[in-house]
């Protein structure tokens, strides 16, 4: 089975950012870069054995400070339920997706944004 993103791997507007710790990789981070200023996460994924340890907090602080230093002014997510807490305690609030490719997001999925 073929992978359907590996085109965005060399695509300029979508970035990939792995979080590590000495044992190796502990999560992933993949963002698209959008028009006006707006950036939006596509996926992010903390290893099972890894979660509530703060990795997620940490590799989405580190994206949103390397957003902030290319002069983004937004970061968009559509959150499931399951993640829903997570992206809330990091100050995400309920904000439109409003995709410029026209995504059509999950029934269950939550539009949120900061």
């Amino acid at each position: 089975m073929e992978d359907p993103y590996t085109w965005t791997f060399d695509h300029k507007d979508h970035k990939h950012f792995l979080a590590f710790k000495r044992e190796g990789s502990v999560g992933y981070v993949h963002v698209q870069l959008w028009p006006e200023d707006r950036a939006a996460v596509r996926i992010i994924v903390i290893d099972e054995e890894q979660r509530k340890a703060g990795h997620g907090k940490a590799l989405m602080d580190f994206l949103e400070h390397w957003l902030k230093e290319k002069s983004y002014k937004s970061l968009h997510t559509e959150s499931s339920p399951a993640a829903l807490k997570f992206y809330e305690k990091l100050g995400y609030i309920s904000m439109p997706f409003n995709d410029p490719d026209g995504y059509k997001a999950g029934v269950d999925d939550v539009p949120m944004g900061k």
